[in-house]
């Protein structure tokens, strides 16, 4: 069949119906969250019926786990794009960290992730992917780590992985906090506090480029 001045196989149509669904599942969820949210919630935004939704995914735990993937796989795309453009690892590090500050309360992707971590344990899908999500994150910023201590830049008696963690751990916390407009953590603090965990981490002052 031709689409859009070209031809595209079955495979193609059915990868832009499942986006079509986990776009609007992202939608959906952001607004009511997941034990509000129904099949038939998306499947209007979708612009779909409920049983063409059910064809691409067999349930809802089943969107929320491919949801998973789909969002962190764009949120590390837009990493990748942003880390190409720094000369140190200093700077990767700090884009890191900026990448990862919510963008305000309702952002919508540690919106996701505070439904994913609600349910995960209670799903053994949705954990695997969790945990795999979540390390994929921890490698980036270890990765970041020995670039600078190879570079120099960064104590190379530090545990880069141990280091990774821990930051991945205070800013999943500090995002919750602006992710839901709790008083007394915003977007400007949450860098501050970030920055300044990564300094005493690494024992360089990060915070020196923002």
């Amino acid at each position: 069949m031709d689409d859009e001045g070209g031809t595209r196989t079955p495979r193609s149509r059915s990868d832009r119906r499942r986006q079509q669904v986990l776009e609007a599942a992202l939608e959906a969820i952001t607004e009511r969250g997941v034990p509000d949210t129904r099949m038939s919630d998306i499947a209007v935004r979708a612009g779909m019926s409920p049983g063409h939704v059910l064809y691409y995914f067999r349930s809802k735990a089943h969107i929320l786990t491919e949801l998973l993937r789909w969002n962190e796989d764009r949120f590390h795309a837009d990493l990748r794009a942003g880390l190409a453009g720094t000369e140190t690892a200093r700077e990767r590090l700090l884009h890191l960290i900026r990448a990862s500050v919510p963008d305000g309360p309702g952002d919508p992707h540690w919106l996701l992730w505070l439904e994913v971590w609600a349910r995960s344990p209670h799903d053994p899908d949705l954990f695997a992917g969790r945990e795999l999500e979540e390390r994929r994150f921890q490698e980036l910023v270890a990765s970041v780590i020995r670039d600078g201590q190879r570079s120099g830049e960064f104590d190379p008696a530090i545990d880069a992985f141990d280091a990774a963690v821990r930051l991945s751990a205070l800013i999943d916390g500090l995002a919750i906090h602006v992710a839901i407009g709790a008083p007394g953590i915003d977007r400007d603090a949450m860098l501050g506090i970030a920055t300044a965990e990564a300094t005493s981490l690494l024992g360089v002052d990060v915070s020196a480029l923002s």
